[in-house]
């Protein structure tokens, strides 16, 4: 029997987490993200009971499997940076966000830099509480959650969780993403449902419409409606390629054919995480999934007392629970 494996993105989780809680030491230093990032993991792992119900996990066992489960590994990972890979064709992938944090103010630039001290520190000590943390300079997280999928086991079930929608691609057999958001897991059976589109035809779609978050420009004029219109009638590239007769009768879709098919096919490079050459890490993401972690209790509550988690450190027992038994 395989392993089930929940893998976060690391910093989409603490970019939510930020946001629903602010905390500080007494020394006034900003442990908001580090603190958030655990409770969101704690509540991911500790099973339904009494009034608590998890989520995650229930939906998992309807989906996949018969037995009572429990997650055996977790694995976060961070963005190193910005992808090298996709900047060097691109180079203004993701530019947008620099040039809005040139913006800041002298209290926003110290708010983020303390994210991302925060950030940094927990890829450093997770190890510590039995989870797998994966980094690397100038890959993604997204890239490194694609790779962790990519080895699994044949008989391993692997749970992504992000809001990142280009997590949704990789959707198959065993490989299942969680919206915490919608708080879905979204699978082949109710893929459909949940995108509006099949699997085949969905990177296609992000393909034309574009996304905005990371500064990728869509054809001008196709919005998620006309994109979907487009993949349902058409289903494909090469299906719209051989209707250009037809689409060509309206403004908008004639865009396609002129100047912004290269448009399209850059975006596919850009957003097909199976075009990402995993070869240059695959030893490194390897080595790291065999590392042998476990939870260390005395260095967690030590970390907890120098953050000051006074709440957790009271009920410290009953939380430590579901991360002494992973694997």
């Amino acid at each position: 029997m395989g392993k089930i494996k929940l893998v976060l993105d690391g910093n989409n989780t603490a970019y939510r987490a930020r946001s629903t809680v602010t905390l500080k030491t007494k020394q006034g230093e900003d442990v908001s993200a580090i603190f958030g990032t655990l409770r969101i993991l704690e509540s991911y792992l500790k099973p339904t009971r009494g009034g608590w119900k998890n989520k995650i996990l229930d939906a998992v066992q309807d989906a996949r499997l018969n037995r009572t489960i429990g997650f055996d590994e977790v694995v976060a990972c961070w963005d190193g940076g910005k992808s090298q890979f996709r900047k060097s064709f691109y180079p203004e992938y993701k530019a947008h966000r620099e040039k809005k944090r040139k913006e800041y103010t002298p209290e926003e630039q110290a708010s983020y830099y303390a994210f991302l001290d925060q950030m940094e520190e927990m890829h450093e000590v997770l190890n510590m509480f039995g989870v797998r943390s994966l980094k690397v300079k100038g890959w993604e997280a997204d890239d490194l959650m694609c790779s962790v999928a990519k080895l699994k086991a044949p008989d391993d079930v692997v749970i992504l969780v992000s809001t990142d929608r280009d997590m949704l691609q990789l959707v198959g057999e065993n490989v299942y993403v969680w919206s915490p958001i919608k708080e879905v897991l979204v699978t082949p059976k109710n893929f459909a449902e949940f995108t509006g589109l099949t699997k085949e035809t969905y990177l296609t779609f992000r393909a034309l419409v574009g996304d905005s978050s990371d500064n990728i420009i869509g054809i001008e004029g196709i919005g998620d409606k006309k994109g979907k219109d487009l993949m349902y009638k058409y289903k494909s590239l090469e299906g719209i390629k051989e209707n250009q007769a037809v689409l060509s009768k309206s403004k908008v879709f004639t865009r396609i054919f002129e100047n912004d098919m290269a448009i399209v096919n850059r975006n596919l490079k850009l957003m097909d995480l199976n075009k990402v050459p995993f070869e240059e890490i695959q030893d490194y993401v390897t080595g790291e999934l065999n590392k042998n972690v476990k939870y260390q209790a005395e260095f967690v509550r030590t970390f907890f007392m120098s953050k000051q988690f006074i709440s957790i450190l009271k009920d410290f027992a009953t939380w430590s629970l579901p991360f002494q038994n992973l694997k």
